[in-house]
């Protein structure tokens, strides 16, 4: 984010529409350069005498830096999860860039708020279609017999 707290990635997520290939555009030499960063790393522990294990550990933790959000706040990968935005979801993927914990945490929270609240509605549904019933059927007794 620059300094204005403005996300280029989640703008040109957020645009997708009016600007269909900016996403890939802007993140296309990011990853290349950061592929190539990362094999230079590991060429050079290599050469160290590194252990595979340790370059493993190495790559695992240059993956993990692949987060879209500032520690503990809510990013344009969270909405694209929230919102079912599969498309969106997919090019996050293709650059290996994901969710932080807390924001699949959130994720979690407002799934099972949702669960819940879908679940107090059906029990409203149920309980007025039950009123209803019972309203038809005591004005229906009480229609004088013809």
């Amino acid at each position: 984010a620059d300094s204005q707290g403005l996300d280029p990635v989640a703008v040109c997520a957020l645009l997708r529409s009016a600007l269909p290939d900016a996403l890939e555009r802007l993140l296309d030499p990011w990853r290349a350069g950061l592929d190539r960063d990362v094999e230079a790393r590991v060429a050079q522990m290599r050469a160290e005498g590194a252990k595979d294990e340790d370059i493993a550990k190495a790559r695992s933790l240059d993956e993990a830096g692949l987060l879209m959000s500032r520690d503990k706040t809510i990013g344009i990968c969270f909405w694209a999860k929230l919102l079912r935005d599969h498309e969106l979801e997919g090019v996050f993927l293709k650059y290996r860039l994901h969710t932080s914990d807390f924001e699949e945490k959130a994720f979690t929270l407002v799934q099972k708020g949702c669960e819940k609240l879908n679940e107090e509605l059906k029990t409203a549904r149920d309980e007025a279609a039950a009123a209803r019933q019972r309203l038809d059927e005591f004005v229906q007794n009480q229609q004088p017999a013809v």
